[in-house]
């Protein structure tokens, strides 16, 4: 899930991100960052919109239907 499917503010390069997880609550949903388990320097919810990450990495396309 990503991008305008999501309800609140667009998060920026997270949006396209691997590592991002929604986590929905009753009212909005945030952006989490998963690479905040492995690495300190990653904070769990950045401030959006993120313009810029080193931790960066494009999510898969999703797979074309059978």
């Amino acid at each position: 899930m990503s991008g305008p499917a999501r309800p609140g503010p667009p998060a920026g390069l997270c949006d396209h991100c691997a590592f991002q997880r929604l986590v929905p609550t009753r009212r909005t949903v945030f952006s989490m960052c998963g690479r905040h388990r492995d690495d300190p320097r990653f904070p769990r919810y950045p401030p959006v919109p993120v313009a810029r990450c080193v931790g960066f990495t494009p999510r898969e396309p999703p797979a074309p239907p059978a």
